[in-house]
């Protein structure tokens, strides 16, 4: 019952609205269609009716505008977080070729230093870009909200420090 009021509000209101004019015509013996009756004489009489009307339409375009607001909404935060699934999605399938390609370089790197190939500068510059690779890439991969910038005219690309900046506030 409740699931029923939840999905469909303006039915449930009208339908609560019918129950209580029921009771009043048949518990209290008042004739609603009567009162209406008489109170849009009474503001006929001072020519408010007009008025009555144009709040009646200017309250039903409100509720109106609100509930496609509130629909927008949603519509705006559903998307958001089908953007978030296809960004992780995306670096683990990232994170899997990368790392990949970082072993295999840390393999080279063992290799080089076996045979003293290349300079012990040049190694321990090799060693660092592969950990801060790999920490970038670990970063950018547990974002949970994303926050773009643009780099050229139609590029953007994810802001990293500004989207954990942003999730942090």
């Amino acid at each position: 019952m409740i699931s029923y009021i939840k999905k469909y509000p303006y039915t449930s209101g009208a339908v609560a609205l019918i129950l209580v004019g029921l009771v009043k015509v048949f518990g209290f013996n008042l004739e609603i269609a009567e009162y209406l009756i008489s109170v849009l004489q009474y503001l006929e009489f001072f020519e408010a009716d007009e008025l009555l009307l144009g709040a009646i339409v200017l309250a039903l375009g409100i509720l109106v505008d609100l509930r496609r607001t509130l629909q927008r909404t949603r519509i705006e935060a559903i998307r958001k977080q089908e953007r978030i699934k296809t960004l992780h999605s995306t670096m683990r399938t990232v994170h899997d070729i990368v790392n990949n390609f970082l072993n295999s370089l840390l393999l080279f790197k063992c290799e080089a230093e076996e045979h003293e190939a290349l300079p012990r500068a040049s190694l321990e510059n090799l060693e660092n870009l592969i950990f801060t690779t790999s920490q970038k890439l670990k970063r950018l991969g547990d974002l949970t909200m994303v926050v773009e910038r643009e780099i050229g005219p139609g590029l953007t690309k994810i802001d990293v420090d500004a989207s954990e900046k942003h999730l942090k506030t």
